[in-house]
């Protein structure tokens, strides 16, 4: 189970959502390491004055 989240801005105490995610069960074998290329890239094109975001996460493992 694994998680990926990106974000535009960063997280803050004002309403508003800042950042979308999902949870993958089961993934497929390779999608963490693509997301690893993927997400850094999308947060430094969609992030709004340099303040996108983009986190990885391994939940649980297999």
């Amino acid at each position: 189970v694994q998680l990926f989240e990106l974000a535009q801005l960063k997280d803050s105490q004002q309403l508003g959502m800042t950042a979308s995610g999902i949870i993958v069960v089961n993934p497929p074998w390779r999608l963490q390491a693509e997301m690893q290329v993927a997400l850094p890239y999308l947060a430094e094109q969609l992030g709004i004055g340099k303040q996108g975001g983009y986190r990885i996460k391994q939940l649980k493992d297999e």
